[in-house]
């Protein structure tokens, strides 16, 4: 499992795989997704069981008995239930955010990883509020300089396009405080791409 997202886990991970053993029939995976996937200090863990097929009572209860299991005095946890199909669903919001950012707890992989995707963060940042100097500096610190690597090297990111950067959805916070320290104002969109790009 990634380092990180197995340290913000921490006992709750044999919680789940535990659950997964006895319920595994009709589970396509167990993801976990939101702020503590990305890098951020999660509040609590967001949690979705997928389900490929499973009865409605089931769909019901299934999510209930995983969110006691692992809930704890100091872990606030959501857990839901949603069938694959659901996920590509547009009245379900959150579906988006699970496909390119969401982290399968049984396979250790993401989801995107399961579906031949890539999932990224999209920054498209603006350097008007640097000097001239300051935006030389700040381009040696993202893309490098002579033999030392740039930040976009030490996170496995990719330059797109001018003043665009793609970054591994895990190290989306990393990156968010990186261009912080220069105070660049950025936009950022999630998304998932077919490999090969």
């Amino acid at each position: 499992m990634h380092k990180k997202l197995s340290e913000r886990l921490g006992s709750s991970l044999k919680k789940i795989e535990e659950f997964y053993s006895e319920n595994r029939k009709n589970i396509w995976d167990i993801v976990l997704y939101g702020s503590s996937v990305r890098g951020e200090e999660p509040r609590d863990l967001d949690i979705v069981i997928i389900f490929e097929d499973v009865d409605e009572e089931e769909y019901d209860e299934l999510p209930y008995q995983l969110k006691k299991m692992v809930e704890g005095e100091d872990l606030s946890v959501d857990v839901k239930g949603k069938y694959f199909k659901e996920l590509f669903d547009s009245n379900f919001l959150a579906g988006g955010s699970i496909v390119t950012e969401g982290y399968c707890l049984i396979s250790d992989e993401f989801v995107t990883d399961k579906l031949n995707l890539d999932g990224y963060t999209l920054f498209n940042y603006s350097l008007k509020d640097l000097d001239k100097n300051s935006k030389t500096r700040f381009t040696y610190a993202l893309k490098g300089r002579n033999d030392s690597p740039g930040v976009l090297d030490k996170l496995e990111g990719k330059h797109f396009a001018p003043k665009v950067v793609l970054i591994p959805i895990e190290e989306t916070d990393d990156f968010r405080t990186f261009l912080g320290r220069w105070n660049v104002s950025y936009e950022e969109y999630r998304i998932a791409m077919r490999r090969g790009i």
